[in-house]
């Protein structure tokens, strides 16, 4: 089982913030392997340089990422590190 920054489990269909090249990103929870979890962005903005396509998945450690649920997890976490 993973858990976010904040100690709260991690599973699949979660959606969770996250931090990618200097922005606090949004996205849901795709596929949970040993050590990271795979992410696909909400938002699908960015392009890779090399091969022109659009980027929807990311690789994070869960102690990266927050849980975005209706409590103030998302809120304390951008207090926290900001």
């Amino acid at each position: 089982m993973h858990t976010d920054a904040l100690g709260k489990d991690i599973v699949v269909n979660d959606y969770v913030a996250f931090p990618q090249a200097n922005r606090l990103m949004i996205g849901k929870v795709a596929k949970l392997s040993n050590k990271m979890i795979i992410i696909e962005a909400v938002i699908k903005k960015r392009v890779n340089r090399r091969t022109g396509d659009y980027i929807e998945t990311y690789r994070k450690y869960p102690k990266d990422s927050v849980v975005v649920d209706k409590d103030a997890g998302l809120t304390m976490y951008v207090i926290r590190n900001s």
